[in-house]
């Protein structure tokens, strides 16, 4: 009789862990493509950004292109392949006046992500109080 229990825990958990696994896999390459944006820092009045892409053979032709809130492209390109790195800088002055988008598109499925860059400021003020 343990046995038998043993092996239907064994039957059932194997069964949820496999549903889990294959949804997740499903969900995630149906929605996401492997691109990632990174603020690198400023250079000479310049913001840096990096494009990191990590494709496959599958995936490895895309279209980049950078426009601002107004509708005008400051970047449109296509390029070829499967894992790459680009770096792009963005006068400050841009930043400052307008939101500038990133879009990147795989253009054999049209998978597309985007990325919205806006410049924030902060004010803030810290009172430290230290006993004598």
């Amino acid at each position: 009789m343990k046995q038998f229990k043993s092996i239907i825990a064994i039957v059932v958990f194997s069964f949820l862990s496999f549903t889990q696994a294959t949804a997740g896999k499903t969900a995630d390459s149906m929605t996401n493509l492997p691109v990632e944006l990174k603020f690198m820092g400023t250079f000479k009045s310049q913001y840096i950004f990096e494009l990191h892409v990590n494709g496959t053979t599958s995936i490895s032709d895309f279209n980049i292109s950078i426009t601002d809130a107004n509708g005008y492209t400051f970047f449109d390109n296509n390029v070829k392949g499967q894992v790459f790195t680009k770096q792009f800088s963005v006068n400050e002055d841009v930043l400052a006046e307008s939101v500038i988008t990133f879009t990147i598109t795989e253009k054999k499925t049209g998978k597309k992500v985007s990325y919205q860059v806006d410049q924030q400021e902060e004010v803030s003020k810290h009172m430290h109080i230290v006993k004598l």
